[in-house]
């Protein structure tokens, strides 16, 4: 019996011991992916080591790798197509994402990813063109609201179903033409 009291004794500071290990584990961990987040955001890091860095697993990395401004486009591409959100956005936003990504993150299945294609200002006007006849009220809106949308998408948008999206086109038209009168 006092065999088992002391093997009890012993094994009670067992559970306590790994919960410490993995806490520390974890931390360590934690350490980790902020490091090479960090690599991942660095305007220096080379683009072989951004390209190895999109296929982390862990989503803040890739996502610091889609903001970075030297990650190369076939890179930028690769993440265009990442199941998370957050990398997707950071895609759009980049300025050296090329305007076939653009295309393609305009037509993703996420709104959100959608609506911020639609507001970012560098979208080519193409993109912003094919977003005019997205099903989503919200996302055509923004469009008249860009100030890189053409005239011509704009006069379409003139004619939208909703009034909101109809009067924002007329505002954005009138801001163009007071615009040119002013610079006369």
């Amino acid at each position: 019996m006092a065999k088992s009291a002391h093997r009890s004794r012993a094994l009670s500071g067992a559970p306590i011991l790994a919960l410490a290990l993995l806490a520390a584990a974890a931390l360590a961990g934690a350490d980790d992916v902020r490091e090479r987040a960090r690599r991942a955001a660095l305007p220096a890091t080379p683009p072989a080591e951004l390209a190895r860095l999109a296929a982390d697993p862990h989503p803040r990395v890739r996502e610091a790798v889609a903001a970075n401004r030297r990650t190369p486009p076939e890179t930028l591409a690769r993440l265009a197509r990442d199941p998370e959100r957050a990398v997707r956005i950071a895609v759009a936003t980049n300025l050296r994402t090329p305007p076939a990504v653009h295309r393609l993150l305009a037509r993703d299945a996420d709104r959100e990813v959608r609506s911020v294609v639609a507001r970012f200002e560098y979208v080519p006007a193409e993109v912003l063109a094919k977003l005019a006849g997205d099903p989503d009220p919200d996302i055509r809106l923004e469009v008249a609201r860009n100030w890189n949308t053409d005239e011509a998408t704009l006069r379409r948008l003139l004619a939208d179903a909703h009034e909101e999206v109809r009067l924002a086109a007329a505002r954005s038209l009138a801001a163009r033409a007071e615009e040119a009168a002013g610079a006369r």
